[in-house]
């Protein structure tokens, strides 16, 4: 006869403890305790975005006008691991990727003071961050940014003195730094993971540069300068010894800095290279990711593209390097490339598309 009563008073008392302890784990204190947590964390990481920022690709996220990088951990974890690949045949004679030695990919960026906040801070924060080391030039030094001033004015008439002087920078200062040397402006979007990859099977001991591949102007073909250019070593190093004498690359002005670089390459021996993929399809573009795909060209373009103006999905490799025109688009696309992944689709990412290197 008791029993009932024991499991009636048994349940009851459980009851009770759980209502208590429902309305404890609700209760302001115990959110208060939280959220005293919280801000310890938060203030953690307010005082790391307080430090200045480096122009090493290794800093960590900044904090601007209540925007927060994109940058995240698993980013960083990517700069830490990345790895270059190469291909080698394994025991039943296919291709793989497999790790290659390190090379360093040195970048710099072309900007100006009227334009840091609406794009450089942006490249900044993105994908300058995946290159081994990064800097900006402008034609003023900003010590906060930072950016290192070159002595010429701004203004489209004044991008030849401006791309040159930029070069001599890097060479005086960073030659050491890298194996290749990437040129590109500050409403570019460059996948250094790409560029990685298709610079794996070329070797920067050879005089050579590549990018989006333009035809005319130049006496030598020559490479669209806003989607970016990458040199190997040795076009840098023969730019830094014999680029100051006047009658290969100095005195040189106007508004064609990519078609006056390539002359300039042209007197120093170095070699236009080909970075189409096995399929023949780009990897640097000059317009933005619609503009290729819709073929929306001006009229200009068909007549100096040196791979037939070509557009739509089998113009464009499958591992781009490069768009240009991308100053509202860079925190998308970043977004997009590093964050987002269709539920259920896996990519296989295993082909190499890289042609052989002779």
């Amino acid at each position: 006869m008791w029993r009932p009563t024991l499991e009636f008073v048994f349940g009851l008392t459980l009851g009770f403890v759980y209502a208590y302890l429902n309305a404890f784990l609700l209760s302001d204190s115990f959110s208060n305790r939280r959220s005293l947590k919280c801000n310890c964390a938060q203030s953690r990481d307010t005082v790391r975005d307080t430090l200045p920022i480096k122009y090493s690709t290794r800093s960590e996220p900044a904090t601007e006008d209540g925007v927060q990088t994109l940058l995240t951990d698993v980013d960083a974890t990517r700069l830490t691991n990345s790895t270059n690949y190469t291909r080698s045949k394994n025991d039943t004679g296919s291709t793989e990727n497999t790790p290659k030695r390190n090379f360093r990919i040195f970048c710099w960026i072309m900007t100006s003071p009227a334009n840091l906040e609406k794009r450089a801070k942006y490249v900044q924060r993105t994908w300058a961050r995946r290159c081994d080391q990064h800097i900006f030039i402008s034609s003023q030094t900003n010590k906060t940014f930072p950016t290192f001033g070159v002595d010429t004015s701004e203004g489209r008439y004044h991008l030849t003195e401006k791309t040159m002087l930029g070069f001599d920078y890097v060479y005086k200062y960073h030659y050491n730094d890298g194996d290749w040397f990437l040129k590109a402006d500050d409403d570019a979007y460059v996948i250094v993971e790409n560029l990685k990859y298709f610079l794996s099977n070329q070797n920067t001991e050879e005089p050579i540069y590549f990018g989006h591949h333009f035809k005319p102007i130049a006496e030598q073909d020559y490479f669209s300068g806003g989607s970016g250019f990458v040199v190997s070593k040795e076009a840098m190093r023969r730019f830094g010894k014999y680029g100051t004498e006047s009658n290969l690359c100095r005195n040189q002005h106007g508004v064609a800095g990519d078609v006056n670089f390539g002359k300039c390459m042209r007197n120093l021996g170095v070699k236009v290279g080909n970075s189409t993929d096995k399929y023949g399809r780009n990897r640097f573009h000059c317009f933005n990711p619609e503009t290729h795909l819709r073929g929306h060209y001006p009229l200009w373009y068909y007549s100096y593209d040196a791979n037939g103006a070509r557009y739509g999905t089998e113009s464009m490799s499958k591992h781009p390097i490069s768009f240009h025109y991308m100053e509202n688009q860079i925190l998308t696309v970043h977004h997009l490339l590093y964050h987002v992944r269709p539920y259920g689709i896996s990519i296989d990412v295993t082909e190499d598309i890289n042609q052989e290197h002779t």
